[in-house]
This record gives C-alpha cells, sequence and structure tokens, in this order.
C-alpha cells in the first residue's frame, strides 16, 4: 500500500472539500441561542432541564400545533421559521426519533446555522433524505 498515494488523495480533497467556512458554527458560548424542536414529552423535557442548568440559552420549543402555550418557562412556536422571526435563534436541538428527519430538514430550510440531532434510531431511509438533502444546500 502507497501510503504518500493517498495521503496526496486525502490533502487535496480536504482542500477542495474543506469546511472552514462553517466552523463558525460549532462554536457554541452562552450567548448561543437555541430552540428545541418538540420537547414537551418526558425524556426530551428532561434533556432540556438538564441543558438550561448547564447554561444553554434555550429560548423555545417548536411543537406544531401548540403556539402560544409555554414550557419551561418558554415560549412554544408552530415551526422553524416562526421561532426564528421570534428568538433570532442560531441553533436548534432535536430529540425526537421519530420524524428526526423531518425536523432536521425543516430547520435546514429555515437556514438554522446548527442543527443538533440525539436520537437512539433513525431509519436509514430517513438519514438517506437528509444526507441528501445536506449536498444539495448552498448555504454556509
Amino acid at each position: 500500500m502507497n501510503c504518500e498515494k493517498y495521503s496526496n488523495y486525502f490533502n487535496n480533497y480536504k482542500l477542495e472539500h474543506s469546511y472552514e467556512s462553517t466552523r463558525w458554527n460549532f462554536k457554541l458560548t452562552a450567548k448561543t441561542r437555541v430552540i428545541c424542536q418538540d420537547f414537551t414529552k418526558k425524556q426530551r423535557t428532561y434533556h432540556s432541564k438538564q441543558a438550561i442548568e448547564y447554561g444553554i440559552t434555550m429560548l423555545g420549543e417548536v411543537s406544531p400545533g401548540k403556539r402560544g402555550k409555554t414550557h419551561l418557562d418558554s415560549p412554544v412556536f408552530n415551526s422553524v421559521e416562526e421561532s426564528r422571526k421570534a428568538t433570532d435563534s442560531d441553533a436548534t436541538v432535536i430529540y425526537v426519533s421519530a420524524g428526526a428527519a423531518a425536523a432536521i430538514i425543516e430547520a435546514l430550510e429555515d437556514e438554522m446555522p446548527l442543527i443538533v440531532c440525539i436520537s437512539e434510531v433513525i431509519p436509514q431511509r430517513d438519514i438517506v433524505k437528509v444526507r441528501d438533502r445536506l449536498l444539495r444546500q448552498n448555504k454556509c
């Protein structure tokens, strides 16, 4: 195996496909404004409480059909777009398994800079849809 050959390939690949322009999205600070997509369920509420106690600024929740309510002292919105307009959030966390792909795609479409999905099981077919959407988007 010619390691030098592969080293050159990966170095060139890295230069051509660099994520430098988007790395700023990963820098979380106390000023990072986070929404949670559907955290009214028991486990999601637990994890959101933990994040708030850790110091994460949780600005609200997206839970279709529940707009106008509050949860964990935060407003509930019908969509990511609505929450972004109201809170100027720059990150979302998704704890759902069922519907995770749809939640990720909604956040992508509304140009959420950082999308974090924590899930035990997401069907492979759904991940393929998300991957396809990520590859086709052209936002930084």
